[in-house]
This record gives C-alpha cells, structure tokens and sequence, in this order.
C-alpha cells in the first residue's frame, strides 16, 4: 500500500479590519441571492459542495473561476479549496454581477463573485444535524454543528461556533458508471472501465523483406481475477485480428469518491470604534483529512524475453501467429506487488 502523507496541520484564516467612515462607492450589483432555506434544502455539506452545482456554478460561471467575498471582502476564488467555510455559518449567498465590482479581486472579479453572508441575526444558541444516507453503498455523511450569537458591548455583535463532518467513500464498484464491467470470453470493446494495462504484450513483427507487418497481442500469465485480472479478452485497442490481452478491472479497486472529515471553528466579531470607526474580526480555523484510492501503477515498457519467458509467450500465442527471437516486444503492465495508490492528505 502506497501512501502519500502530509504533517497534520490547521488551516487558519485571521482577518482583522478597521473601517472608517468616507464616501460611499457604488454598492455591487446582486443578480441573484440564495437565503439560509435554501441552503438547508441543498442537503449540500460544504460551501464548496454546494457552489460545485450545476445549478450555482455553470448557470452563473460557466465553469470559469470567480471571486469569493465573505462579508463584502475578498476571501478566495470558486477555483480553491472552500471547505473552510462551514455552510452551518451563512445566512446567504449573493452572487455578484461582474461589471458592478470595479477592480475588486483583482482578474477574478471580471466574471462576477459570490459574496458570502455569514450569519448576523443568531440570539442564543443553534444545534444542527445533517445526515446523508444513499440508497446504494457508499457516501454516509454525517454533519453537526453548534453555534452562538448575540450582542457583545455597546453596539457590537458576535457570531462563534463549531462544525464537524465526517463522510464516507464511495467505492467505484458500487456504481454504474464508475464500476468495471466485461463479458466472459468476450472483447474489451464490449468491456468498460477495463485497463488494457494488465499483462498484455504487443509484439511488432517483419516479414520476409523487412516491412512491419500488423500488430499481434498476447495475453501474459493466466489473468488471475483474484488478483483483479480480466480476461483473457479479444482485440486489445489497437488489435484487429482477434488476438487476446490480459486486461485490468481498476473501476472495481478505486474509489469514485473520497472519504473526507473535518472540523472547524469559525468567529465573526463586528464591533463599533467611537463614530467614524468599526472593528471587523473574522477567524477560521479548519483541521481536515481526505482519503482516495487508486488501482496500482500501470506502465508500458519495451523488454526482450528470455528463453523461458518467450516460450511461455509461444504457448499463449498457440497457433494463431508465431513469434521469434527478432520480434519487438511492449508490455502492458499493472504493478499489483506495490498495492494500491492510497493517498491521504491533512490540512
């Protein structure tokens, strides 16, 4: 088993303003605005499940990346990790016409932003649970958060809480598009999400005055399916004569979605500084760890067989072609002693 690990580490984000009163400048354009119902309706678990919708993202974007204000001041664009933002602290989301931002944001804010509204008007304490139960294996999630808000001094408002989510994988194997399928003795064209890549040899032959003639395939080894082999399957791509390959079920080893926990604790302080002045404290801290599985390495490489190996190769072939010792020989191969790719991250 490989694994890519990360120190532990807490993502922390301070923000500490001073604002003075002045002339006003012209106040962003609102195109559209997503209240706290909505965003209870989603079932989303994050901010960025939730701006990743067809509905929020490409109506608006188009796919393109936009500026993220929090509270009217910049925060990120929708193209970085937006995890941080536990969805339990907003009360709203206005998305932002573009041309009403001036040179906010810099680049980003030419396609518009969304401006996120965390919560102001909490008195007393909120507790909520959010449970996601597919009907089909794989993707439980579990979300709970408890927050307080209220007055603090003369004038001012604060806003602290925690947040907790904890959701599981999905394995590829668990769904129609990502799982692997084939038939028994059949072609990997009738096959999907199936690696030529698991013991398959291409051999490259000449005839008699040198020319290359069409490329031939041979399975290596038995295609053990215990071991996630398939096959042997006829006409590997690149192969029209009915030659077989050892393919590779990798949708039935990875995972179509990462297992992902995390917790955060969020403070929003807004508070005035005598008339003309107001402090504006905002602090995020943010300890997550996510997990994806791969299907082991896969790799093509050239090799010249050894006697014995080469007449293993012959007796795979039978009598549908015959190979010698000029013939130039490429392998498809997956790298199963290394184990799968498992790769963890903290942040």
């Amino acid at each position: 088993m490989r694994i890519a690990l990360a120190a532990a580490a807490a993502y922390v984000v301070l923000a500490v303003m001073i604002s003075h009163a002045g002339p006003l400048a012209p106040a962003p354009q609102v195109i559209a605005e997503y209240d706290r119902k909505f965003i209870e309706r989603s079932g989303a678990q994050t901010l960025e499940e939730l701006l990743d919708t067809g509905i929020i993202r490409y109506f608006f974007t188009g796919g393109r990346d936009l500026l993220v204000l929090v509270n009217g001041r910049p925060y990120a664009t929708t193209g970085q990790n937006l995890d941080s933002l536990p969805l339990s602290a907003v009360e709203r989301i206005e998305v932002l016409r573009g041309e009403s931002l001036s040179t906010l944001g810099g680049h980003a804010a030419i396609n518009g932003a969304f401006n996120i509204v965390l919560r102001k008007d909490l008195d007393g304490f909120e507790m909520r649970t959010v449970t996601r139960m597919p009907s089909r294996d794989g993707g439980d999630g579990w979300q709970g958060s408890v927050f307080w808000g209220g007055a603090v001094g003369k004038g001012g408002r604060m806003t602290i809480g925690a947040d907790i989510l904890d959701r599981q994988e999905i394995l590829g194997k668990n769904r129609e598009h990502s799982r692997s399928e084939w038939v028994e003795g059949g072609s990997f064209s009738q096959a999907k999400n199936i690696s030529v890549g698991g013991n398959t040899v291409y051999v490259s032959q000449k005839d008699d005055q040198g020319a290359p003639t069409p490329l031939r395939s041979v399975p290596l080894g038995d295609c053990d399916p215990a071991q996630g082999y398939v096959g042997p399957l006829s006409n590997p791509p690149g192969i029209r004569t009915g030659d077989k390959g050892c393919g590779y079920a990798y949708g039935n080893i990875w995972w179509d979605t990462p297992s992902y926990e995390q917790k955060s604790a969020i403070l929003n302080l807004e508070h005035p500084l005598g008339e003309d002045a107001e402090l504006h404290l905002d602090a995020n801290i943010r300890q997550g760890r996510g997990a994806f599985r791969y299907a082991p390495s896969i790799s093509v490489f050239s090799f010249t067989p050894d006697e014995s190996l080469l007449d293993e190769l012959k007796r795979a072939a039978g009598s549908d072609f015959q190979l010698g010792e000029n013939d130039e020989f490429v392998v498809g191969h997956r790298f199963i002693g290394h184990g799968n790719r498992d790769w963890v991250t903290d942040t």
